[in-house]
């Protein structure tokens, strides 16, 4: 502007009595009014309790303060930035009641109460900003209007009313002097209030600011909070939050006028817990977001500032966020196993099955709006059948030309719960069947395909249609060809494929059972499985205990061996002719006791874990081979077991690793099970006495017993 035109900034004398005038005519019109005011400003204390400190730090923000301080000296405590000074508009403001010059979606305040909440930590609270003094004192404010009608404390100013001689003044400079431009001192304090806000001062209070990047609290010692910000993108940006005790970095996707905020380790978005992934409206609430992630809009909320209200600026932000939620689960989703992380962080953190019956919430109204946002990702993908291996998992995607993602190691058992709940499929038995036909699946799928066909009665596909599908492999073929083929030509089915049907959960003797109900005769069934005749004890067997002597595996697969035989519960001959049935076992503890004496014996060194809760009882390591065992104690062979939730989901993830520890007591013996990968290998039917999974359909087989 050029300096003959411009106008001179009134003086901040001028603007105190400009502004004390006009606020004492009015309290002297309406005393009636006065005392209103003084009812809602007790009202506001009560309601913004805790959080004095956090009203002043988004006022420094909105000022565009890059320096915030807040120290206690004595009987005083001083609060200074170094943003704008108070203009003639900010000052008046500041002594009204909810008639901020602030506007919503500009900046983070707005309704023009905030400041008010210092009255819940203070009596008397003095200004300074550039050549700006005031104080605000409801006893002075009684004796300019000469009556002791109730006054509030922020609203008439006066001119400063500090002693001279008092050592405050002397701090008041000292921060002038280091760039702090407006500058706070309160008196009167409550000393157990300030304290407690001193105390739960949090460093995310900076995350969702705009221009504050550090914030040092003084009292008994000193504490400094820093914000650094780094836009990598013009819609996102990287932050770090450092305070004396924790460090966090946030990686911080910028859609509208929402924030998500991905917290990072290394680098890499990790989920949040419930309870820390809540939603902001600049400043955090005590609402949950639903998803593993923060999220920042300018929310309308009550006068306390920590609940979420429901109007339609809260739905219009509640949109913005939803789409956003949805465009990058719909990517990470899309990008297959490079997009884990970040799916793991936008899994619902609630349960899904109840969502519906739960009390209306923001995280309820969230997640329903993700949802509708998701409708066309369910037919962009599919869902492997978590019995299928991975290569031919490839291979169907590329047949059914859609992106199929693997569950277990890739999808885990929340992420499932969740795409399911937005209505992906999973790619059923019969898809794979007639897949089968044209992509050639490989010999473990093959093997997959026919154990699960065995399995699955309930699935549409019976043994008779595979007879008749190109899945079984012969020494004489090099791919998967119909039975006949092999039948006619009387050879036998190639050891790896029959190996491959034993590793998938199918016995050779139950293989044969099958072979002979679909019509396959029995001079066709010898010729096909020579290993079986070498059986001449009559006793039904695993595959790994019928293996000729050229195919036997080397001492590393017989340590190994011994979590794969039996290994999906089906009958085996016992040893004893009388039922067993436990006796004296000493519970769970000496179950899991019994249980580590035989990995111990065969060469695991084994960590009990069972007071932990991660989902299974004993951690066993040899060499490379890392195991997890859940033990269950049974009273009688046959008898039904559970596991929990947790256990079944730790179980999925871990596959083969994770194992079940069947433990029975005998007269003189203890004897253990072992079932590799239960969740693939036994069936379990969901109860509803509580989340729990339950098997009853296995026979207990005695396969380690200690005399």
């Amino acid at each position: 502007m050029d300096k003959s035109t411009a106008t001179a900034a009134p003086s901040g004398s001028k603007i105190l009595s400009n502004v004390r005038d006009e606020l004492l005519a009015e309290a002297r019109q309406s005393p009636g009014l006065l005392a209103d005011l003084a009812n809602l400003e007790r009202y506001v204390a009560e309601t913004y309790s805790a959080r004095s400190f956090i009203e002043l730090l988004q006022n420094a923000d909105d000022a565009q303060a890059q320096r915030f301080a807040m120290m206690r000296s004595g009987e005083w405590l001083l609060c200074a930035n170094d943003g704008h000074a108070f203009s003639r508009q900010d000052f008046y403001s500041l002594c009204r009641s909810a008639s901020s010059a602030k506007r919503r979606g500009q900046t983070i305040g707005y309704r023009g109460i905030g400041f008010k909440s210092v009255v819940g930590v203070a009596t008397d609270v003095h200004l300074f900003s550039n050549d700006l003094q005031a104080t605000f004192s409801r006893a002075l404010t009684n004796s300019s209007l000469g009556s002791d009608t109730p006054a509030p404390l922020i609203r008439v100013p006066h001119a400063l009313a500090l002693d001279p001689t008092d050592s405050v003044l002397a701090e008041v400079k000292l921060l002038q002097r280091s760039g702090l431009t407006t500058v706070f001192v309160l008196g009167g304090l409550d000393s157990d209030r300030v304290q407690d806000e001193f105390d739960q001062f949090d460093v995310d209070y900076l995350l969702f600011l705009r221009h504050v990047r550090e914030a040092v609290l003084t009292n008994s010692g000193s504490r400094t909070y820093t914000c650094e910000r780094e836009s990598t993108t013009t819609d996102i940006r990287e932050i770090t939050v450092a305070g004396p005790d924790r460090y966090s970095a946030w990686r911080i996707h910028h859609v509208g006028e929402c924030d998500l905020a991905f917290s990072l380790d290394n680098g890499e978005p990790v989920a949040l817990t419930s309870a820390t992934a809540i939603a902001h409206a600049f400043l955090p609430t005590l609402d949950s977001t639903g998803f593993g992630i923060r999220i920042n809009a300018d929310f309308s909320t009550d006068p306390s500032r920590t609940r979420v209200v429901f109007d339609d600026t809260t739905f219009l932000r509640m949109d913005e966020a939803a789409g956003a939620i949805a465009q990058l689960i719909t990517q990470a989703t899309l990008a297959g196993e490079s997009g884990a992380k970040v799916r793991r962080a936008l899994t619902p953190t609630v349960e899904l099955a109840t969502l519906s019956l739960q009390k209306r919430s923001f995280r309820t109204e969230l997640i329903t709006r993700v949802k509708t946002r998701l409708a066309a990702l369910k037919d962009q993908i599919m869902l492997a059948p978590i019995w299928l291996n991975k290569g031919d998992v490839a291979k169907m995607a590329a047949h059914l030309k859609r992106s199929v993602l693997p569950q277990g190691d890739g999808i885990d058992a929340a992420q499932t719960t969740f795409l399911r709940y937005i209505g992906v499929q999973v790619i059923s038995l019969k898809t794979v069947a007639a897949a089968a036909k044209h992509m050639a699946p490989s010999i473990e799928g093959c093997a997959e395909l026919l154990t699960q066909t065995a399995r699955d009665v309930t699935s549409g596909v019976s043994m008779r249609e595979l007879i008749d599908q190109p899945i079984w492999w012969s020494e004489s073929q090099r791919e998967p060809v119909e039975l006949a083929k092999i039948v006619n030509a009387k050879v036998a089915l190639t050891a790896a494929f029959v190996s491959a049907v034993g590793g998938a959960g199918l016995s050779l003797n139950e293989l044969a059972r099958l072979l002979s109900s679909a019509g396959v005769t029995p001079v066709a069934i010898a010729c096909l499985l020579p290993f079986l005749a070498q059986n001449t004890t009559g006793t039904p067997q695993t595959f790994a205990s019928a293996t000729p002597a050229t195919q036997q595996p080397d001492s590393s697969s017989r340590d190994i061996d011994l979590f794969l035989s039996n290994e999906h519960g089906q009958l085996k001959s016992l040893t004893s002719t009388a039922p067993i049935t436990s006796q004296s076992l000493p519970a769970w503890r000496g179950a899991e006791q019994y249980v580590a004496q035989v990995l111990q014996e065969h060469g695991y060194s084994v960590e009990d874990r069972s007071r932990q809760n991660l989902g299974y009882d004993l951690y066993a390591e040899k060499g490379n081979d890392k195991r997890y065992f859940e033990v269950k104690l049974l009273d009688y062979a046959g008898q039904p077991f559970i596991i929990t939730t947790n256990e079944e989901a730790v179980a999925r993830e871990c596959g083969d690793r994770y194992v079940i520890a069947l433990t029975l007591r005998s007269s003189d013996s203890v004897h253990v099970q072992f079932v590799r990968n239960p969740v693939r290998n036994m069936r379990f039917v969901r109860q509803c006495r509580q989340w729990v999974w339950e098997c009853s359909d296995y026979a207990f087989s005695s396969e380690h017993a200690l005399k």
